[in-house]
């Protein structure tokens, strides 16, 4: 009988109350160590995996109909893993400032400690028109 492979999912948190507006900006972004929270010989080491998914969690939403990402390898957002991609922000049900999206990336990456964010990825939101408040983010990603 062939060996099973199993994928370990994991995830990155980050809450903030950085100001979005309808341009990229370095002020509006979350860092994201893909290996906070990995115990100690692994989380000092390089890795290859997979981002299956990112969330944006966006509060105050204003005037704003869509929301376009950006995951980088630096904070000056130049070395860009996964490029701009939008989409439509889903109004919360009982709180209509509130808005959500989801990007399936599937996008494999390589998370460089010695590379230009040591490590770290670098999240970066704007939207379509208004403004909002970068409330949270979410990376889901796959070894």
């Amino acid at each position: 009988m062939p060996a099973h492979i199993r994928h370990f999912l994991h995830h990155n948190d980050v809450t903030g109350t950085e100001a979005v507006g309808t341009n990229f900006a370095l002020s509006t972004v979350h860092a994201h160590d893909l290996n906070d929270g990995e115990v100690a010989f692994l989380s000092q080491r390089n890795y290859i995996g997979i981002v299956d998914t990112v969330q944006v969690v966006l509060t105050s939403v204003s005037g704003a109909s869509k929301v376009t990402m950006r995951l980088t390898e630096d904070a000056a957002g130049d070395i860009i893993i996964i490029p701009d991609t939008e989409a439509t922000l889903a109004v919360g049900l009982t709180t209509g400032s509130t808005g959500c999206a989801v990007f399936k990336a599937d996008s494999i990456i390589r998370q460089d400690l010695g590379g230009p964010g040591n490590g770290t990825f670098y999240l970066f939101v704007k939207v379509d028109a208004g403004s909002a408040v970068f409330a949270g983010s979410q990376i889901t990603w796959k070894e």
